[in-house]
């Protein structure tokens, strides 16, 4: 005779749950948000695995930790050098936000001026100039709506 597995058998007298279903049940109940670890704790986890791995690495460098700050230090220096460089000029970033500030004079008298100040070989005001003429003309044309007027 084969001996089976007695079923198990709830309170109620019925029949119990398969394994298969119990596993799938289990699976489901511990997949559930609440027994998982916050997303922050994730990520300090692998911020603290990424910086092991580093510190271990550091080593394994020659001349020790101390050649691996040097080497950090001088690659900060250099995209800080980069930035620097290729960063816009300051006295630029304040001209262009005020391209019509002030301006009392019509589309012909800024390309005048333009003119008067590309000649004089003030290329970065002819070009503010030429754009102030550009943006009235515009403007006087009703394709624009006043910038003024929207200040208001």
């Amino acid at each position: 005779m084969i001996a089976t597995a007695p079923r198990l058998t709830l309170a109620g007298g019925g029949p119990g749950i398969g394994r298969k279903a119990a596993q799938q049940l289990a699976r489901r109940e511990l997949s559930r948000s609440i027994f998982r670890e916050p997303f922050t704790t994730r990520i300090w986890e692998a911020v603290d695995r990424f910086l092991g791995r580093l510190f271990n690495a550091g080593a394994a460098v020659p001349g020790g930790w101390w050649s691996s700050v040097a080497l950090l230090a001088t690659l900060v220096l250099v995209v800080a050098a980069v930035v620097f460089w290729i960063r816009p000029a300051g006295s630029q970033r304040g001209r262009a936000g005020a391209l019509l500030a002030g301006s009392a004079l019509s589309a012909a008298d800024h390309r005048a001026l333009a003119s008067q100040h590309a000649a004089d070989g003030d290329y970065a005001t002819a070009i503010i100039e030429r754009m102030r003429a550009v943006a009235l003309l515009i403007e006087e044309r009703g394709v624009l709506i006043a910038a003024r007027e929207n200040r208001r």
